[in-house]
């Protein structure tokens, strides 16, 4: 199953811009991007952040931002 596709075969709307925040890191790698969508992550109280897409994409891409600036320190 594609969770980052829509009913119609398109990008879900938090994809682009959490992909890119997550790239902007230049250590991550594509397996990493993959399993950072799958994996709970405390910004989210423990929720996985592939379950927020629909319902709270602007979470999602938060959550992403909030971690890469961890990275960077």
């Amino acid at each position: 199953r594609g969770f980052q596709f829509n009913a119609e075969g398109k990008p879900k709307p938090a994809i682009g811009p959490t992909i890119d925040l997550l790239r902007s890191d230049p250590h991550t790698t594509d397996w990493q991007m993959a399993l950072w969508f799958v994996t709970p992550t405390s910004w989210l109280g423990g929720i996985r952040p592939v379950d927020l897409l629909d319902d709270d994409p602007d979470a999602v891409i938060n959550t992403a931002r909030r971690e890469v600036s961890d990275l960077a320190g």
